[in-house]
């Protein structure tokens, strides 16, 4: 009866461990791969690399600018 309490926990504890997330582990959002024309790919990598962010960062702004324009 004891090695069947044992199994439990232990099946138990193993399915947590695997489940566990470090809590210095940055929250990030899943993304997407675009084509885009490599002149306008060279344009945002530089105005990326000018204001010190991340190219799908830079990319997101100006989408959303586009969208809201849009409307």
């Amino acid at each position: 009866m004891a090695e069947d309490f044992l199994n439990k926990v232990s099946k138990k504890a193993s399915e947590q461990l695997k489940n566990l997330k470090s809590p210095y582990q940055f929250e990030t959002e899943r993304t997407k791969t675009v084509q885009i024309r490599m002149s306008t790919y060279k344009e945002v990598k530089r105005i990326a690399f000018e204001n010190d962010e991340k190219i799908v960062d830079v990319l997101e702004k100006i989408i959303r600018e586009g969208l809201a324009k849009r409307k």
